[in-house]
């Protein structure tokens, strides 16, 4: 199912359901396929949008584990990647549109590095991720 909904040049209203049907039991292989999508070459017609501008439900679900949606996007960046803020960190901000408590522990969670290393520090990481969302009330006790 998932393989088929690569090939949608946008998500939309009708994808998007399928996704939520899909994250409610396996959310890791939601964000398992944004990774696949931002993988994929846009082609010269340039109409392929591998990360939506906004979610409608499947945010919510995807919110429900910060810590895991934190560290599995950093997985994503690749060394050099100056478009990351524009991709995966839209993403994030499009699941997590806030810098809310929950976030914060995510970056906290990346920052103690407790989980595989990739090209990016983690410090920098957590720079491009707040730089891209709004602070909220509750994320000013962080």
């Amino acid at each position: 199912m998932l393989d088929n909904l690569l090939a949608f040049p946008t998500i939309d209203h009708q994808a998007e359901r399928i996704l939520v049907y899909i994250a409610e039991k396996h959310p890791t292989l939601v964000w398992d396929f944004f990774h696949r999508r931002l993988e994929i070459e846009p082609t010269d017609e340039g109409n392929y949008e591998a990360i939506p501008y906004q979610l409608h439900d499947l945010n919510k679900l995807l919110a429900r584990d910060a810590v895991v949606a934190a560290t599995g996007v950093r997985q994503w960046y690749v060394a050099g990647d100056h478009m990351f803020q524009y991709t995966g960190a839209r993403l994030l901000h499009a699941v997590l549109p806030a810098f809310t408590a929950e976030l914060g522990q995510g970056l906290v969670h990346v920052m103690e590095g407790r989980q595989a290393t990739t090209t990016i520090s983690p410090s920098r990481f957590c720079a491009i991720i707040a730089a891209s969302h709004p602070l909220t009330p509750s994320s000013s006790s962080l």
